[in-house]
């Protein structure tokens, strides 16, 4: 569960960065 919960984070850090930078 943990482990899960660690990848879907990532993931949802991924999409804000991704989102910021096309922000820009």
């Amino acid at each position: 569960m943990a482990t899960i919960l660690l990848i879907e984070d990532e993931a949802q850090i991924k999409k804000f960065l991704r989102i910021s930078l096309e922000a820009h």
